[in-house]
């Protein structure tokens, strides 16, 4: 009588591994003895080398999100009871990111610029960082804002790069770069006045069409805008027709390109309104040849 060893299968350790499709997976711990190889799995990759001890495994995109598969191994031999074992591959999703603004971001000089940046799967960590010199408001945030710096609208275009890190540390980090480009911003022409007379004798006050002021503010290039205070957050409701007492200020901006420059303070002068008066009524005695004086009458600022 010949007394055959038995067919033995050990598929070897579990693994965790980085979970990308197309990225291949090789089973490096299993044994067989006494019988032929074959592997099979439950999952919808792909296997190759299924009848050796080091297969490769190919996860699909169904794999990754069900977050394991199992290959089994299976040792046979003629007259004897086969030998199976399973090894259990836990995958870990591959951290992805996409930085956003569509390859590009475009701010305005002195604008902070919004990022819409996304990172998956939940639970990664993303990390926004530079070599420029402007600040996230919060670089753990995808979609902080970004603050350019002085030497920024010099440097323009610069490079901010979003980083996403695994924290279990399966996965290798990924990483995104992507541009700001930084407008140059006009400016309003500063140390502007206008005058114009008072709208009622002694009251202090004038109308003032601002709007004519518009193409020294700007250079002839852009819009204006005008405002009742110096941070442009209060409108001049009606800058054709302004009321405002004698060197009252008024603040104005000029829009080019989307871009908007600081507010310049323009003074408004208003000039006292002609006064005139003819005296009182005089009664005469004329023989047409004699004169006569004026004495009561006045008149002022003009």
């Amino acid at each position: 009588l010949l007394v055959s060893p038995g067919p033995v299968a050990d598929a070897g350790p579990d693994l965790t591994v980085c979970g990308q499709v197309g990225s291949a997976i090789t089973i490096s711990g299993a044994t067989a003895t006494n019988g032929s190889i074959l592997w099979t799995n439950s999952g919808t990759g792909v296997l190759i080398g299924a009848t050796t001890s080091t297969p490769q495994y190919f996860p699909s995109t169904a794999d990754i999100a069900a977050g394991s598969v199992v290959l089994t191994l299976t040792v046979s031999s003629p007259g004897c009871p086969t030998a199976t074992d399973n090894v259990t591959i836990n995958l870990t999703p591959a951290p992805t990111v996409n930085p956003g603004g569509i390859g590009i971001y475009v701010t305005c000089e002195g604008q902070p610029v919004m990022l819409n940046g996304t990172f998956g799967p939940p639970g990664n960590i993303p990390t926004w960082t530079t070599n420029a010199s402007g600040f996230f408001d919060d670089p753990n945030d995808p979609n902080t804002n970004y603050n350019p710096g002085p030497t920024d609208l010099a440097n323009s275009p610069i490079f901010i790069t979003l980083t996403v890190v695994d924290p279990t540390g399966v996965c290798p980090p990924a990483i995104s770069i992507t541009t700001i480009t930084i407008t140059p911003g006009p400016t309003a022409t500063p140390g502007l006045d206008l005058t114009a007379c008072e709208t009622v004798p002694g009251s202090g006050l004038a109308q003032f069409d601002l709007t004519s002021l518009d193409p020294l503010v700007s250079g002839g290039t852009g819009t204006v805008s005008w405002f009742l205070d110096a941070a442009g957050l209060n409108p001049i409701p009606n800058p054709l027709a302004h009321i405002s007492p004698n060197n009252g200020i008024v603040y104005a901006t000029v829009t080019v390109a989307g871009c908007e420059s600081a507010p310049e303070a323009v003074t408004l002068l208003g000039n006292p309104a002609p006064f005139a008066e003819a005296g009182n009524g005089l009664n005469i005695c004329s023989n047409g040849a004699d004169g006569f004086l004026l004495s009561s009458a006045s008149a002022l600022n003009g």
